[in-house]
């Protein structure tokens, strides 16, 4: 009696118990895989930021270019905000005009396939995010598999 009791317990409590996040992943490598959207199911290029894994960078298709969506941890009212953040390598820096979209808490740009941001995201060590008025943090995102995570977007987007 016993033994069936306790396997009875088991049953309601092992699917309790917490699994892995879905966030859990390598914050040091770009992927490029199928995620639900809104819209429905999108392919998604991203990357957490390795000192915090819920702050993210994400690149998705918006006709007829992309939508690069950078989702830093934050506290603060950014309604309204709507201005230029800094995208800077070790080699080059652009501003990109982007607007907060709290639903979601990110700062969205959306560019054409080819835009100069884009292109910096898809070579060198590490992308920095940055507010030259200093209202939204700053965060470094590693760039390794950035090109091959972009272009496999990219192609999809074309389609």
């Amino acid at each position: 009696m016993r033994r069936a009791v306790a396997f009875f317990i088991a049953l309601l409590v092992v699917p309790l118990v917490p699994t892995a996040p879905a966030m859990a992943r390598d914050c040091t490598t770009w992927d490029a895989s199928l995620e639900e959207l809104e819209e429905g199911r999108a392919l998604v290029a991203s990357v957490c930021n390795k000192d915090d894994n819920r702050t993210i960078i994400m690149v998705r298709c918006f006709p007829p270019g992309v939508n690069i969506r950078y989702a830093p941890v934050i506290d603060g009212d950014f309604n309204n905000f709507q201005r230029d953040l800094v995208f800077e390598t070790d080699e080059k820096e652009r501003p990109v005009f982007v607007t907060y979209e709290g639903l979601d808490g990110a700062f969205t740009a959306y560019l054409p396939i080819g835009h100069t941001a884009v292109e910096m995201m898809k070579s060198g060590k590490a992308i920095t995010i940055r507010d030259p008025q200093g209202k939204v943090p700053s965060h470094t995102f590693a760039l390794a598999g950035s090109r091959q995570a972009l272009e496999k977007l990219e192609k999809k987007c074309r389609q």
